[in-house]
């Protein structure tokens, strides 16, 4: 299911130039926020999808300006912030994959839930 398109990438980063691989990028976006929800957008609730498309141009904005190798590798290899630093295995995982902006969007529209459902 298509959330965003480049467009919406556009309009919600403002960066009007984007890499040409943009197509790709919003498809691994899309998996990324489909594996996070577990698949609960519902494609016929209008919250649901501005969240996910939200989400989508969110997660694109983070790879874009901390490159899409955080997701790859989980971890960068080394990392500082003023004094303090990290350095370590790429395969550490301490690092979400998911963008902060990406994970709030999701979250305010309930479809960060991971309990049973009772209907």
């Amino acid at each position: 299911m298509a959330y965003a398109t480049s467009q919406d990438v556009t309009d919600y980063t403002g960066i009007t130039s984007l890499p040409s691989d943009i197509d790709r990028l919003i498809s691994r976006a899309e998996e990324l926020i489909d594996e996070t929800t577990r698949g609960k957008i519902d494609t016929d609730n209008a919250n649901h999808m501005e969240a996910a498309k939200k989400a989508t141009c969110a997660q694109i904005e983070y790879w874009l300006s901390n490159s899409e190798e955080v997701d790859i590798s989980n971890m960068p290899h080394n990392f500082s912030i003023g004094s303090f630093s990290i350095s370590g295995n790429s395969n550490q995982g301490n690092f979400s994959k998911l963008a902060p902006r990406a994970r709030r969007h999701l979250f305010m529209a309930g479809l960060l839930y991971a309990g049973i459902d009772v209907k």
